[in-house]
């Protein structure tokens, strides 16, 4: 683990893959529902680089703080899942903490930890992991699926007759996408060894 020069290859590898990931889940749930992409007009352009890079940082703090010596020294020390698990649960109680509801915070935080996790020991850095939550985070603030906290240029206009069916294809496609990413991780980690 460390910097090397293909570092900046390894963290866009990983936007692309985050990318691909919201880009999957929007498609899903667009396909089950009707479902628009609006811009929000009081929204201030000027805001659009300063917050998309601070979600760019904070995926990187995330990352750094959780899934660099931690979750490498755990995994060595007692393999890949009890590693896993033990560092998504604290990732999980850390965005409780932070004022995310405990459900949502072990269904949906959790489960990106272990595939954000899956990624960083897959690729034996922060690199990938770091561009996949970037985007992933990126892509859900740009759409106003970040909370209100976040003011974002564009929302998700989901009409209420089809409201019940795309939360139940985004969760759905949450685990798809998320396990999609774990397995391929976990593939290549096992075919190494």
């Amino acid at each position: 683990m460390g910097h090397d020069r293909r570092t900046p290859l390894r963290f866009a590898l990983g936007l692309a893959i985050g990318s691909a990931m919201i880009g999957a889940q929007l498609a899903n749930i667009a396909l089950v529902g009707d479902v628009a992409i609006v811009r929000n007009a009081d929204f201030a352009f000027a805001l659009l680089v300063p917050l998309g890079v601070s979600f760019l940082a904070w995926a990187a703090v995330e990352e750094i703080a959780f899934r660099s010596y931690p979750l490498f020294r755990l995994s060595h020390t007692f393999g890949f899942w009890s590693a896993q698990l033990g560092v998504a649960l604290v990732f999980a109680l850390y965005h409780v903490a932070g004022g995310v509801p405990l459900m949502q915070a072990l269904l949906g935080t959790a489960v990106g930890s272990l595939a954000f996790g899956a990624a960083a020991l897959a690729s034996r850095g922060l690199a990938v992991p770091i561009g996949m939550h970037a985007a992933w985070n990126v892509g859900e603030w740009l759409v106003g699926s970040k909370g209100v906290p976040f003011p974002s240029p564009w929302s998700l206009d989901i009409s209420s007759a089809s409201a019940s069916s795309v939360a139940t294809a985004g969760a759905i496609g949450y685990f798809c996408v998320f396990g999609a990413v774990l397995l391929a991780c976990w593939t290549m980690i096992r075919r190494r060894k």
